[in-house]
């Protein structure tokens, strides 16, 4: 939306529309305090202590890449261990159209192996399709940064 509409859409507003729109744990940092309430805050046993985190494409394209890490850093109850630039395979729908899959498969092994040479066996990812490739590949439970941010703040 941000970096394309106002390319693909000569539609008043869109400038305005591109500029108010955000990722949402991009949004809480910008707008709220988190850091220092991250750091004030503890996660329990009910939710994993290790995170092998994937930042998706298009949170790299977008220099969004390490938000996640960077805002669990101080969690007490949580390490994120990124698993680097390797990238899911599954493309939007790519992944899912049959005659694709091996090549989907294929192409997310690196990051599958990282995520398991990571501490953790829970994946972390603010992306739903990663997400589901993620736990394909892997076999682990993958969460939203969102999910250990509520475990934290939340009551």
């Amino acid at each position: 939306l941000r970096q394309e509409y106002p390319e693909l859409f000569d539609i008043k507003g869109i400038d305005d529309v591109a500029a108010h729109t955000f990722e949402s744990v991009e949004y809480l940092r910008i707008h709220e305090d988190l850091v220092s309430e991250v750091r004030e805050a503890a996660v329990d046993d009910d939710l994993a202590a290790e995170f092998a985190y994937h930042a998706p494409c298009h949170a790299r394209n977008q220099g969004l890449d390490r938000q996640a890490v960077e805002l669990f850093r101080d969690l007490d109850g949580a390490h994120i261990e990124d698993v680097g630039e390797s990238c899911s395979g599954i493309s939007g729908t790519y992944g899912w159209k049959e005659e694709k899959y091996e090549t989907s498969m294929a192409i997310g092994e690196e990051m599958f192996e990282h995520m398991h040479e990571a501490d953790g066996e829970t994946g972390m990812t603010e992306c739903p399709t990663c997400a589901m490739q993620m736990e394909h590949g892997t076999g682990y439970e993958v969460r939203h940064p969102l999910e250990l941010l509520e475990a934290a703040l939340v009551d």
